[in-house]
């Protein structure tokens, strides 16, 4: 997750390729998707993707302030996230939850 919020896409990448997983959250229930789109990282979030392909429960996952992935990219009108995440299987129709 470091490697996601830090931009480091090398490190990122060899970790993914050697089978670290997608599916670990942080404190917060944040997946490295969250974080990817968090932090303005398209490359990686596609690489990302890649790795959780028609795992809708990773890519559709909620974080503790009740938002997926899709939600925070819409939020922060970060475009190219959007369009990943709905190539990749996200679901238009799960609502944010409120805390």
């Amino acid at each position: 997750m470091l490697a996601t919020m830090r931009g480091y896409d090398d490190v990122a990448d060899l970790l993914l390729s050697n089978g670290a997983g997608v599916q670990y959250v942080d404190n917060q229930d944040r997946s490295a998707l969250h974080l990817a789109v968090l932090h303005g990282r398209d490359r990686l979030l596609a690489k990302l993707l890649q790795n959780c392909k028609g795992n809708g429960a990773i890519i559709n996952g909620y974080a503790k302030d009740g938002r997926m992935p899709l939600h925070i990219a819409i939020d922060m009108g970060f475009e190219a996230a959007v369009e990943l995440l709905l190539e990749s299987g996200a679901d238009v129709h799960h609502k944010a939850r409120t805390l």
